[in-house]
């Protein structure tokens, strides 16, 4: 679900794809983007629906999760205003295998996919900066799927955790229900591992909402998996998260 506000041209700061592009690029794209509202817990896609607009978030926190049946759903991805949701109805699959959620309030801009992708076809510059955000979430999916399997539940809060500051700020409004689906993990065990972290000082712990307290400190808790996402971003996109 997305509310449309009155028409205005995304600022290219807003988002590091947007910022990425040439200036004609980015004139072709604010002169057919939409402004959006991204409500916190609606589903900006489902599997089998066709996508036919992109979003670039300028603020909020959207989740990629992969449906398995007869099991937990799990988290394959996290988008801020550093990418783009529906990456791959660019990239020629328009019909979607995961599901977009908005776990974080925000607000950003649509873009029609198919004439998107008609202009990277081309373009150097703007296949270029698709290219590299694939990549980027390539990586991010890869990290996401050997985290979930090799690594203990405290250093996959942790990586999640630090993502989500990463594009939001060090605190994110996110209830432990939901938080336990993304990681796909038991409330009870999770609340465990939060326990445990608020008592150490690392984070800050109310009802629905979870910030940062010691950014070194939940760092050396997480994993090798956050850095290497987030470099990889930086690398692809540099600017995206602040002075890596």
């Amino acid at each position: 679900m997305v509310i449309m506000f009155s028409r205005s041209a995304p600022d290219a700061s807003s988002n590091r794809f947007l910022a990425a592009l040439s200036r004609t690029e980015r004139a072709l794209v604010q002169g057919v983007a939409e402004p959006v509202e991204l409500l916190a817990g609606a589903t900006l896609f489902a599997p089998g629906d066709e996508v036919r607009y992109v979003i670039f978030p300028a603020a909020g926190l959207v989740s990629l999760i992969i449906d398995i049946a007869g099991e937990n759903s799990v988290e394959v991805g996290l988008v801020g205003r550093e990418g783009v949701v529906g990456l791959h109805a660019l990239l020629g699959d328009t019909v979607t295998s995961v599901r977009a959620v908005v776990q974080v309030h925000g607000h950003g801009h649509r873009v029609e996919a198919a004439p998107l992708s008609r202009w990277a076809r081309n373009s150097h510059n703007l296949h270029g900066v698709l290219t590299r955000c694939a990549c980027a979430a390539l990586l991010q999916a890869s990290c996401a799927a050997a985290c979930n399997a090799a690594h203990p539940l405290e250093q996959r809060t942790a990586r999640w955790l630090l993502s989500a500051a990463d594009r939001v700020g060090s605190g994110v409004p996110i209830t432990q229900e939901v938080l336990a689906a993304m990681l796909g993990a038991r409330r009870p065990t999770l609340n465990q591992v939060l326990v445990g972290l608020r008592q150490a000082g690392l984070i800050r712990h109310t009802r629905g909402h979870i910030a940062v307290a010691d950014q070194a400190r939940l760092e050396a808790a997480s994993c090798s998996c956050y850095w290497m996402a987030r470099r990889g971003q930086e690398r692809l996109f540099p600017g995206s998260f602040g002075k890596a």
